[in-house]
């Protein structure tokens, strides 16, 4: 009897390292794509993935165990020794994320969108550029690893060359995630953001329109 709860013990700590690995890898490839943007739909997918499997675990394992089937270590089946099948299970797993995760993130980062057009700023050009009492100053902070900025950015590019031949109005970018001090200050919890500071607010409107080039340039110029 004590031997068969051990291995009943040990069967269930290889049942909850594989449930928490799989979710670990669902939320890894989740994370890739819907960093932020999406956090109360990620949060809401997490609790349920979570819930779940421990719903399932609850359910059938007890009765595996009254059974005399809750040997998870040990139970043979046609495919070997199940302790082996999870081990190769996630293996394949892990291997599965890194592929997705060099597939997607790395190239994303790596050919990060340069922009020409559009005025770069830091944390020392920042303040006194987005202050500057002549001019609507529409700014994205953005990060170079966000893959909904990637598509953004060349859009944020082709309206900066529209909006040259307004003296007035500066478009500009920031990458928020090397200078984290600028976001927090400036309320971002997400990427991108996008804040227009017009002359008389530079506090900084909240855009959170269609990011299309022209809904983008009716938003500046409806402030001007």
């Amino acid at each position: 009897m004590a031997l068969r709860n051990r291995r009943n013990a040990k069967g269930l700590r290889e049942g909850l390292i594989w449930m928490y690995s799989c979710n670990a890898i669902f939320i890894l490839i989740f994370y890739s794509f819907f960093f932020f943007d999406c956090s109360v739909f990620f949060f809401s997918v997490l609790f349920f993935f979570f819930s779940s499997n421990l719903c399932c675990l609850r359910r059938h394992l007890p009765r595996a165990v009254k059974r005399g089937r809750g040997d998870f270590t040990h139970t043979k089946t046609e495919g070997g020794v199940i302790s082996m099948r999870w081990k190769r299970n996630v293996l394949r797993l892990l291997l599965l994320a890194a592929a997705v995760v060099t597939l997607f993130a790395l190239p994303a980062m790596a050919h990060a969108v340069k922009l020409e057009r559009s005025r770069e700023l830091d944390a020392k050009t920042f303040h006194s550029v987005v202050n500057d009492p002549s001019k609507h100053v529409f700014v994205v902070f953005y990060a170079e690893w966000c893959v909904h900025c990637l598509r953004l950015l060349p859009k944020w590019d082709e309206l900066a060359g529209e909006m040259k031949e307004m003296p007035n109005v500066v478009i500009a970018h920031i990458d928020a995630s090397l200078h984290s001090e600028i976001g927090v200050q400036y309320g971002v919890r997400g990427f991108p953001t996008l804040r227009l500071f017009t002359k008389g607010n530079k506090e900084g409107a909240l855009y959170q329109g269609p990011r299309e080039v022209t809904a983008l340039k009716s938003f500046v110029t409806r402030f001007m």
